[in-house]
């Protein structure tokens, strides 16, 4: 968890929080109760009452748990996912384990999650390839539900991994951040000190995000 001084996080967000997680045994939902915890602590850390959340691969099914079956559209403004099996994939059989098994097509939480979508204030956006080795059909990386009014966007020729570093779905999330952020967003200070760490689900306060660009511009 980190947070940033204005300009030092990629695009310019000034509070950009990230939580671990290891995948093998727990199962989604209790890893979206990790999720939920976290996004409650940022909240305390920051003052901020939603969050934008980007999560990649399991990350993104996590979220739709928390959003679906937490409450967590309260909490949550705009919701990311990058290369996320919101169908399931036929390559979660490869791992015979708990979470992978949640992920099969046709599972019992791929099948909760499509019968439980339901209207929210959130904003889902999911990004995902035709090259993704992992999500299988990659078709599986789409949000169909009408209720949830996704925005899907696939992108061309980009492995599983690589949708996290690649420079045009980098541009694509700060584009859908700064969109959701509008202009002249207040910078919000942490309360409390925090810790760096690495992860794969990135939580930025719905309040903070602004780019270092236009700081610049009106002198910051």
């Amino acid at each position: 968890m980190v947070g940033h001084r204005p300009g030092a996080a990629p695009g310019g967000f000034t509070s950009v929080h990230r939580l671990n997680y290891l995948p093998f045994g727990s199962g989604v939902p209790a890893l979206a109760d990790r999720l939920a915890d976290r996004i409650e602590e940022i909240c305390a850390l920051t003052g901020a009452e939603r969050v934008h959340v980007v999560a990649h691969s399991l990350g993104g099914v996590l979220l739709r748990w928390y959003v679906q079956e937490c409450g967590g559209g309260a909490r949550v403004a705009t919701a990311i996912t990058l290369g996320s099996p919101h169908e399931g994939t036929v390559m979660s059989y490869l791992w015979p384990e708990r979470t992978a098994r949640q992920l099969a097509p046709g599972s019992w939480v791929t099948r909760r999650l499509a019968a439980g979508a339901r209207p929210t204030p959130v904003r889902w956006v999911a990004l995902y390839s035709d090259s993704d080795l992992l999500v299988r059909p990659t078709s599986a990386g789409r949000l169909r539900a009408r209720e949830l009014g996704a925005t899907n966007i696939v992108v061309h020729g980009i492995g599983h991994l690589s949708l996290l570093v690649t420079p045009k779905v980098v541009r694509a999330v700060t584009t859908q951040l700064e969109a959701a952020e509008g202009d002249g967003a207040p910078l919000l200070p942490l309360v409390a000190p925090v810790v760096p760490a690495r992860e794969t689900i990135v939580a930025t306060t719905a309040t903070t995000a602004t780019t270092a660009r236009r700081r610049a511009a009106a002198g910051a």
